[in-house]
């Protein structure tokens, strides 16, 4: 066989086809496997976050790392990680409620992503495995605080942000009325499959810090709302929720026996509820501070788009019969000419890219671009709008998720 060697400068394939990868794990997204619960503070205006895999437990607030500040922090109910790695946040400010992009100490408003209701204070965000998000208010005053929303931002090729939103679940409709009457005043996570809700329960007409965990069932394609339970009683105001390799996190204010505010995060023991919904869910003292200054509003990590842990592939590959060995090489080291083995070498393979200074670049397409595409099942692209790989299935387009396969 002859082998095809091509040297180049560059490696930039604009219309791929079809890539067969065998025994290969890929990460897609922004999956970080460290151990970093993120929070805001709504009185400093600080956010940042905690190591709550290496710090020494119960972590003294002079460890905790503070990443930026900004003054508009303080307006702020929740703080989350999108797919694509950007830090969103939620206004908690008088009037519509609206989301900013942060990025250190500046943040950008996303326009049209305010919710009219009448004083609705967003309180809870959270995103999902599919780059969309959730959203509840936090206000007292308002009068549909028991309304979810899902939302969506996308992005142009002049990285102009759009917004949209639809009503996820009405936690008011019907018998949940009076079973689950409350707000999502704390904040919604992902994790193992469903999604964890600290609900604030109303009683006797007014809100007073009964915070309760709920677990809701969900499509696990779709994410669409199917059912939920009540799980049992959260100890201490639980103002923001956390996913992070597997455990749940809730962070705000502990108020031993209603006298003394102590400020700080916890781990919740979701794997051991209490037998009956209405006992206490058993706590672990993360971190604690007496400042009163501190009010931590909401928490997050980068691996709860991802279902709390980011996941990873330790099965064998399956193999085939050897049909051959590579066929064209593409490098732009100074190889030997004559000396094909590095191509070659690669069974049942069609082309070798060979690099160490260069990357990949896919075809680069908004998600309108794309729709015109005549497309084949395993095409390839780089999706700007959603920014993630994604494939065609024959059927639709996906973005690519680190699992593994399980056949």
């Amino acid at each position: 066989m002859n082998l095809k060697l091509f040297k180049i400068q560059k490696i930039f394939l604009c219309c791929l086809g079809i890539f067969l990868l065998s025994g290969t794990q890929l990460s897609f997204g922004q999956c970080d496997p460290d151990n970093h619960v993120w929070f805001n503070d709504g009185s400093s205006g600080e956010y940042g976050y905690f190591d709550v895999g290496t710090a020494e437990q119960p972590i003294n607030p002079a460890q905790k790392v503070i990443v930026g500040e900004t003054n508009t922090f303080t307006q702020f109910g929740d703080i989350g990680f999108n797919i694509d790695g950007r830090l969103y946040g939620v206004s908690y400010s008088n009037g519509p409620s609206t989301l900013y992009l942060i990025n250190g100490n500046t943040i950008e408003l996303i326009q049209n992503s305010n919710i009219d209701n009448p004083g609705f204070r967003g309180n809870s965000l959270s995103f999902l495995p599919d780059g969309t998000g959730l959203r509840g208010v936090g206000n007292t005053s308002a009068s549909q605080y028991s309304k979810v929303y899902r939302f969506k931002i996308e992005y142009d090729d002049n990285g102009t942000a759009s917004y949209t939103h639809t009503l996820w679940k009405d936690f008011s409709q019907g018998a949940l009325q009076q079973q689950f009457n409350g707000r999502p005043a704390g904040d919604f996570v992902y994790l193992n499959g469903k999604i964890y809700s600290s609900w604030e329960k109303k009683s006797n007409g007014s809100f007073n810090g009964d915070y309760r965990l709920l677990v809701i069932t969900v499509n696990p394609s779709t994410y669409d709302y199917e059912s939920h339970v009540e799980l049992g009683k959260i100890k201490h105001y639980s103002k923001g929720l956390a996913g992070l390799n597997g455990e749940l996190y809730s962070i705000g204010d502990y108020v031993a026996e209603r006298s003394n505010k102590i400020s700080g995060l916890f781990k919740l023991n979701i794997s051991n509820p209490p037998i009956n919904n209405t006992g206490f869910i058993d706590q672990e003292v993360i971190h604690s501070s007496t400042d009163a200054d501190i009010n931590y509003f909401g928490a997050t990590s980068k691996q709860e788009v991802f279902g709390g842990e980011c996941p990873s592939c330790t099965q064998e590959p399956t193999l085939g019969e050897v049909e051959g060995n590579t066929k064209i090489g593409i490098s732009t080291m100074n190889r030997d000419v004559a000396d094909t083995s590095w191509a070659e070498g690669v069974q049942n393979g069609f082309i070798k890219l060979d690099s160490k200074s260069l990357g990949f670049v896919p075809t680069r397409l908004t998600s309108n671009q794309r729709d015109n595409l005549n497309a084949e099942e395993g095409m390839m692209i780089w999706n700007i709008t959603n920014q993630c790989l994604e494939f065609y299935n024959g059927t639709k387009w996906v973005c690519g998720q680190n699992k593994c396969n399980t056949n």
